[in-house]
């Protein structure tokens, strides 16, 4: 083969490998919320841990495993999104104690009832009981025709997941500031 077309072939099979290599396996999860545009709390411990105590149940109407983004997983979203470690000893856990949606099945109409429950403890990693602590429980319930698309139900189940965590950010917002306030040490704005 004459060099300049090796040295062509060598040349192609340089850019298709680094173009290759520019490809990713990372999916991103378009319905999922995210907090980005809120403040992040900088606390005054070395970790900050999500804690889901939630079992799941796959009778009697449980359906948060068919969520896009399951309600549990949408509060380690927002502990990521809106906590961050910024002292030197300390824990700031974050427990999820329910994170159900259970179906209903009717006649013409699915309902679906969501309820999260979150507590956030502050451990000052000297003493065993928390510093700090607080409770939030959110509720949320839609309908859909029975005879909805798959599609349709997944992006209920989106917008749902997104409303629950609206209202439970709301609520754990308010209570970090009521509660945790002494054991904040700055936010930082994005």
């Amino acid at each position: 083969m004459p060099p300049a077309r090796s040295f062509f072939y060598a040349a192609c099979l340089g850019i298709t490998l680094s173009l290759t290599g520019c490809a990713t396996d990372t999916v991103v999860d378009l319905t999922a919320p995210s907090f980005l545009d809120q403040p992040q709390y900088r606390m005054n411990v070395s970790e900050v841990r999500v804690n889901d105590q939630y079992e799941p149940s796959f009778d009697g109407g449980h359906v948060e495993h068919q969520f896009p983004t399951s309600p549990a997983r949408a509060v380690g979203i927002w502990a990521n999104d809106r906590l961050q470690a910024a002292g030197t000893q300390g824990l700031m856990e974050v427990i999820i104690r329910e994170a159900s949606v259970i179906e209903t099945r009717g006649k013409k109409f699915d309902r679906y009832d969501a309820a999260l429950a979150v507590d956030l403890r502050l451990y000052d990693g000297m003493h065993s009981m928390a510093l700090a602590e607080s409770n939030s429980r959110v509720t949320l319930s839609r309908s859909i025709k029975n005879t909805a698309s798959i599609t349709k139900r997944e992006d209920m189940f989106a917008e749902m997941t997104r409303d629950l965590m609206k209202s439970l950010d709301a609520s754990l917002d308010t209570n970090l500031r009521q509660y945790f306030g002494k054991h904040i040490v700055g936010t930082v704005n994005r």
